[in-house]
């Protein structure tokens, strides 16, 4: 089992490097870090979305042509950056007040709501994790040092909205409240690939209640949508939606700064049939493994554990920021291992261990192509569905 002094080392080493790093990078004045990349750059997308929302052009917000006329206009010197207008219209709306300021203000405005949407989500996960209350040193520092963390802030991205209703459902399971899981999880819509999180929770726990709870969830944002900008606008992000499952490889141009499942077969074996057939294939052992793991594990954490993985292995779309999301299964593995305190448990607390640096290696994947991230999460469901059933007598 790793020593406490170690894991003390790594969390506060781990923190301590990575904010010198983001605070060199940003010690510059003006729109670019010091490597000329606009700061919080995916930001910017989601700030002219919520311009047009503010000034009245949201029948344009799926308008490729007139939105990318916009980008230059709020941040000029960009260059050849381009984003394309592929989010839902929920998120328009969501930031439409950000969308009356400057870039900047608006920038330092959504860092602020970002980082204190992750610290609050950590702190509320934390304080129903009793067993790692000795650990909060270390636990605190992992959590700040987290790569996916300071990349979801240096992105300007929006994970961080997802955090708050990961730890609403984890909540849920463990009182055994399927409605209330359905409600957190439905939520995620807004960014349409966390729809996998719901899939692995009905494969995983089939429950009318549960299904229910993510159609409220859903069916609540279209509405507000509908009523806030017409209709119109969510035919026009179907109309997105149809171009970008025609041609989903145009948009994603770096494969190797992708962490999905997908992405680990097509650096490999490039944007073939070959590599959909085995991601395919990968996605079946996945839910098997997933199933196998959930039947001989009865602890909630562990089975919570199991959806968010599995939601982020089914999900073909994972950059670093968007695995901010895995702290949540990690604290709860991390929580579950303390409190049984088995030595049959080693090989599982060294690779969730290894799943919080594994992200640093991820830019290595452009010269080797292999990502190292999804395998990881594989090899752990793996090792939680081989668990012994004389292990599962301590749960």
């Amino acid at each position: 089992m790793l020593k406490r002094s170690t894991l003390r080392l790594n969390a506060v080493s781990l923190a301590v490097a990575s904010f010198a790093v983001l605070a060199w990078l940003h010690a510059v004045p003006g729109l670019f870090d010091r490597f000329g990349t606009l700061r919080g750059v995916d930001f910017l997308q989601f700030y002219a979305a919520g311009w047009q929302v503010a000034h009245g052009q949201s029948s344009h917000l799926y308008d490729w042509d007139a939105f990318a006329r916009l980008l230059p206009t709020f941040a000029p010197g960009i260059g050849d950056l381009l984003f394309l207008s592929v989010y839902p219209p929920q998120l328009a709306l969501l930031f439409a007040p950000l969308g009356r300021l400057s870039y900047l203000p608006a920038l330092a405005l959504w860092t602020l709501v970002s980082v204190a949407l992750y610290l609050g989500s950590a702190r509320a996960l934390l304080r129903t994790l009793p067993a790692l209350e000795p650990y909060r040193l270390e636990a605190w520092c992992f959590a700040t040092g987290f790569t996916p963390f300071l990349q979801l802030v240096a992105h300007g991205q929006i994970a961080s909205l997802a955090l708050p209703l990961l730890v609403a459902a984890r909540y849920a399971l463990r009182v055994s409240q399927p409605l209330m899981v359905g409600l957190a999880l439905g939520s995620l819509i807004f960014k349409p690939q966390l729809g996998t999180f719901a899939l692995a929770a009905l494969v995983f726990w089939p429950s009318w209640r549960l299904l229910a709870g993510l159609t409220i969830a859903a069916t609540a944002q279209l509405v507000l949508v509908a009523v806030m900008l017409g209709t119109g606008s969510l035919g026009d992000y179907l109309g997105v939606v149809q171009r970008l499952a025609r041609s989903p490889g145009v948009f994603e141009h770096k494969l190797w700064a992708m962490h999905s499942l997908r992405s680990a077969f097509e650096l490999i074996l490039g944007q073939t049939r070959m590599a959909t057939a085995c991601w395919l294939l990968g996605v079946a052992g996945v839910v098997w493994l997933g199933r196998r793991a959930w039947s001989r594990h009865q602890s909630p954490d562990v089975r919570f554990a199991l959806i968010c993985l599995v939601g982020l292995l089914l999900n073909p779309h994972l950059y670093i920021y968007d695995l901010v999301l895995m702290a949540v299964p990690l604290a709860c593995l991390a929580a579950w291992l303390v409190e049984r305190h088995d030595a049959a448990d080693t090989s599982v607390q060294y690779l969730a261990f290894a799943l919080v640096w594994v992200p640093l290696l991820g830019p290595l994947a452009a010269i080797t192509h292999v990502q190292l991230t999804s395998p990881a999460m594989v090899a752990l469901l793996w090792l939680l569905a081989r668990s012994s059933t004389t292990i599962l007598g301590h749960e």
